[in-house]
């Protein structure tokens, strides 16, 4: 019997080499990060980078998040154009949100694009439900922040 999908997938700790095959990832997207935007984001204190490979040396998609006290920012969740849909950003999720409830935190936030609709649709999946909204938050293209939270614990 083969393995499903996302049965292949690794989850594990973003390291500072992977900054070039996160870059290709990132390049892909409206409002990606540049390299020197990735690194200082790894450097400060509270936060979690993550990875999903796709093979042994494969990059499919990567995290990256803070905490601080019990609350908790999910900054970014990126996947290849070629991979999405196939569980990875789940996967990520799922891994991130394990790591904090470790360390106590009870709530996660987030800000997602109002017209990614898959995106939003996978959030809601994932547990998370709006609270607000910011108006022109995005540029490349325009479009407002949907404002987003999960209870993590009680």
């Amino acid at each position: 019997m083969q393995k499903a999908w996302s049965e292949k997938i690794r989850v594990r700790d973003y390291h500072s080499d992977d900054l070039q095959p996160v870059g290709v990832l990132e390049a892909q997207i409206p409002s990606s990060w540049s390299p020197h935007a990735i690194e200082q984001a790894y450097a400060q204190s509270g936060t979690i980078a993550l990875v999903a490979l796709v093979s042994e040396q494969t990059i499919g998609g990567w995290l990256c998040g803070r905490y601080a006290s019990d609350e908790a920012e999910l900054f970014k969740v990126t996947v290849d154009a070629s991979l999405r849909r196939k569980g990875i950003a789940q996967l990520l999720i799922a891994d991130f949100c394990q790591r904090l409830v470790r360390t106590g935190v009870k709530a996660l936030y987030l800000e997602v694009r109002s017209h990614n609709l898959p995106a939003r649709r996978l959030y809601e999946k994932l547990g998370f439900c709006g609270i607000g909204q910011r108006s022109g938050y995005y540029r490349n293209p325009d479009d407002d922040a949907c404002l987003l939270m999960r209870e993590l614990l009680p």
